[in-house]
């Protein structure tokens, strides 16, 4: 075979390798989530509710409060204000249940135990299972405010 025939084989061969290549890159690409950031919001959503959660139950609301909107932070340093440095809330123990996520609002559920010190021998604890919850206790709101998304106690007028 001449060489050239053979370079022309080749060039033949790579056109169409990057071709198939090219055609694979774009389908794995748009098989994905139907918004690239919506995945991403809700694992942020989710990040966010449990380092929340977690530093409310633990009763370190020095780390909760960073993760309150700006505007809303006022009232979880009231309740610090509040809180005994000796307090140590019950053990609790929750986790998420759903996410649901509507433009810059989100609503988190939890699901599990979350217990509070009564002054009694015994803790005062509430359960829930469902993660599609509507019960307050055991929903958390959050809202995207400058790009980054933050807990709130209040949801945003829509």
């Amino acid at each position: 075979m001449a060489p050239h025939i053979r370079c022309e084989l080749l060039v033949r061969l790579l056109a169409n390798t990057v071709i198939t290549s090219a055609i694979i890159l774009v389908a794995t690409a748009c098989s994905g989530a139907r918004h690239p950031t919506e995945s991403a919001d809700k694992m942020d959503i989710q990040s966010i509710a449990l380092r929340y959660i977690d530093a409310v139950l633990r009763g370190d609301l020095k780390s909760a409060a960073p993760l309150v909107a700006p505007e809303q932070r006022g009232v979880i340093q009231a309740i610090a204000l509040g809180m005994n440095d000796q307090e140590k809330p019950p053990p609790s123990a929750v986790k998420i249940g759903e996410v649901r996520v509507s433009g810059s609002v989100a609503v988190v559920s939890l699901i599990g135990r979350m217990c509070r010190n009564t002054g009694h021998s015994r803790p005062d604890c509430v359960h829930n299972s469902n993660p599609a919850t509507t019960s307050d206790l055991f929903l958390l709101k959050l809202a995207r405010e400058q790009g980054s998304w933050f807990i709130v106690y209040q949801l945003p007028d829509s």
